[in-house]
């Protein structure tokens, strides 16, 4: 298959696959994931990028315990619905004792 071939068809798939996403950048990791395992890596670099995959809770959780056990200054963590409908997330930031706010999903519309 020529290269230009397999980019149409490499874009049509991404632009399907992409509107089960609201946001872009679930879109965007996902496309590079993709990439990255259609990639000419070796196995090993291949599983390095499928691991390094992870969701914004699952970033910003390493994020706020790196920062917790550096002995960074902070009490309060706030974040819309990409992370407040994540149950670890919430449980992590309880167990550190950490104030939080974070949005969840609306579920249809609010009475008047």
């Amino acid at each position: 298959m020529d290269a230009q071939r397999w980019r149409v068809l490499f874009d049509d798939l991404m632009l399907t696959v992409g509107q089960r996403f609201r946001r872009p950048e679930p879109r965007r990791r996902v496309c590079d994931l993709v990439r990255g395992l259609l990639a000419p890596l070796p196995p090993k670099n291949c599983s390095t990028i499928a691991v390094r995959f992870a969701t914004k809770p699952q970033m910003a959780s390493r994020m706020i315990a790196a920062a917790v056990t550096a002995g960074l200054p902070c009490r309060r963590v706030a974040g819309d619905e990409a992370y407040g409908n994540d149950a670890r997330l919430a449980a992590q930031l309880r167990r550190l004792r950490l104030g939080y706010v974070l949005a969840g999903a609306g579920f249809g519309a609010t009475p008047d």
